[in-house]
């Protein structure tokens, strides 16, 4: 294997370590293996069908968790986002496939409401330049259009190129909104409730 394509195999395989695009990772190493000689082109192949495993060991935890585990990753210009990872339950929570979040972010920013699609991204923007934790709650529109409260939370790291990643998790948070609302209104009925019991006792 010449030095170029050797450089160009440990870059596929940073490719995967940082982002987890095994399946661009794989093309890169095909293109560059072509002409290895057979044991460096099998050691190369065997790291990184090695870190494919550790990622199906990853989906397959990943699916008994409730929520959505996920990587983002955002340029230094704040501008251009991607999911690395995401896992499986995204489908049930967001009623979008992982593919397509993995394939165009903006998949994941469209199921957010209107009203809180520009928050939730300065959000984001407010992690990435303080490099502080990631919190936001927020409410998406699934397909069936059912509106759900989601609660989103990462934590960023600084790449050498100057992006950001983040590592983070978003669970449905609705039934603890609905129980809050219901709380609420209890309260506000049993204040009114008061008050137009103190009003009659003065009245009469």
């Amino acid at each position: 294997m010449t030095s170029t394509a050797v450089d160009a195999a440990h870059q596929a395989l940073l490719h995967y370590a940082r982002y987890g695009d095994a399946a661009q990772a794989l093309r890169e190493l095909r293109e560059v293996l072509a002409g290895a000689e057979p044991p460096e082109a099998r050691a190369a192949l065997d790291a990184l069908l090695a870190a494919q495993a550790r990622e199906h060991r990853l989906d397959k935890i990943a699916s008994h968790v409730p929520g959505i585990l996920y990587q983002f990753h955002l340029t230094p210009d704040g501008e251009t986002g991607r999911f690395p990872y995401v896992s499986q339950r995204c489908e049930a929570l967001l009623g979008v496939p992982p593919e397509a979040l993995m394939r165009d972010a903006r998949a994941m920013f469209a199921t957010l409401v209107d009203e809180d699609r520009s928050r939730t991204w300065q959000s984001i923007l407010d992690s990435m330049h303080g490099m502080s934790p990631w919190r936001a709650e927020f409410r998406i529109r699934r397909p069936d259009r059912r509106v759900r409260w989601m609660l989103g939370m990462s934590s960023p790291q600084r790449e050498a190129d100057g992006s950001v990643l983040w590592h983070g998790y978003i669970q449905d948070v609705t039934e603890a909104h609905e129980l809050e609302r219901a709380r609420q209104d209890k309260a506000a009925a049993e204040a009114a409730s008061h008050a137009k019991t103190e009003f009659l006792s003065r009245m009469s």
